[in-house]
């Protein structure tokens, strides 16, 4: 009877006791040149119901003063996480049991990753396609606004056919890639159409450049009606921006800095549009700038020639409201400048 009784309590006590999950993958390495004292590992749950993704902490790491660390995880399938430095971060493709080393020097961080151990072929795969990625897409930007669409366009498609030769190869070679493969042959006609709506875009305002600027009229702070035409008479930096907009608001500093130094020869002109009014006139007047209009979505319909479709976004016109460039650079850059003709 007594044997009967602790052996109906030891069924009972297995039976709360939880299972806890051994750690089945592990990733170690060296970084050269830390970034910080601590790195992590994130995996990301995509919904594709509600078109959005959870972030989780696989796992973090202190990482030594000889910039050593080691992370160990469990994962039930394979994964795609993200390396992150507590600066820069990059891409590791997991199957269940790796054991993977990497090793990088923050000061070149991409060019630099190597992989070794269990997992290391289609990681250091997947960084090599990377690599080739960036260097097309970096050529392709690199062609002048006045360059005709079709010779970007002939480039752009010869070597992304070229670089989804490689991924097949690569497919071939590593079965384990092959949901790479099939992502990036979707995202390469993604990057393709992105690239022709930039091409299209910019050889349309390259047209602009020396036509008259559009004049648009809108509301200022005091909700008097203010036109573009009246700053006739000097250079215009006209700032589309939207209280939203967090890259809109990155630059504001950037562009005050301009207006305090060269405000007196030079008109600055921030226009706010895709917000609303009352978060306009709070957020505008703690921006501070000397000249502010609101253009309402009404309005908006003025400045359909601009093509603003996306901001920040920044026109350069002269003092006789000609268009001296419809897509200028942004303050932080450093070369609106270039555009400031000062005496």
């Amino acid at each position: 009877m007594k044997t009967t009784f602790f052996l109906f309590i030891l069924i009972a006590l297995l039976k709360v006791v939880p299972v806890v999950a051994q750690d089945n993958t592990s990733l170690k390495g060296k970084l050269i040149n830390p970034n910080s004292d601590k790195c992590y590992l994130y995996a990301f749950k995509e919904d594709k119901k509600n078109h959005s993704r959870t972030k989780t902490v696989l796992d973090s790491s202190v990482v030594s003063s000889d910039g050593s660390f080691a992370m160990a995880f469990n994962i039930k399938e394979q994964t795609n996480t993200i390396f992150f430095d507590g600066t820069e971060q990059t891409t590791v493709l997991f199957d269940v049991g790796d054991d993977l080393t990497l090793s990088l020097n923050t000061n070149m961080f991409d060019a630099t990753i190597m992989f070794s151990g269990k997992g290391a072929e289609k990681n250091n795969a997947i960084k090599n396609c990377f690599i080739i990625t960036q260097g097309i897409n970096e050529k392709i930007f690199a062609f002048g606004s006045d360059v005709d669409t079709s010779v970007i366009f002939s480039y752009m498609n010869n070597a992304y056919k070229d670089y989804l030769k490689i991924v097949a190869d690569y497919k071939k070679e590593i079965p384990s890639l092959a949901n790479f493969a099939t992502e990036e042959e979707m995202n390469a006609e993604s990057i393709k159409e992105e690239i022709r709506d930039n091409a299209i875009f910019n050889s349309k305002m390259q047209l602009l450049k020396g036509t008259n600027a559009l004049d648009f009229t809108g509301v200022d702070l005091k909700g008097n009606k203010l036109s573009s035409s009246s700053f006739k008479g000097k250079i215009t930096i006209i700032d589309f921006w939207a209280t939203w907009c967090g890259p809109c608001k990155a630059e504001m500093p950037s562009l005050k800095e301009l207006e305090e130094k060269y405000g007196e020869q030079i008109n600055f002109v921030s226009v706010a549009l895709y917000c609303k009014k009352d978060d306009w006139l709070k957020m505008a007047t703690k921006l501070g700038f000397k000249n502010n209009i609101y253009l309402s979505k009404e309005d908006e319909k003025q400045i359909e020639g601009y093509s603003v479709g996306f901001i920040p976004r920044y026109l350069v016109i002269d003092e006789n409201l000609k268009v001296i460039d419809a897509h200028a650079p942004r303050p932080s850059s450093g070369d609106l400048q270039k555009y400031f003709k000062l005496k």
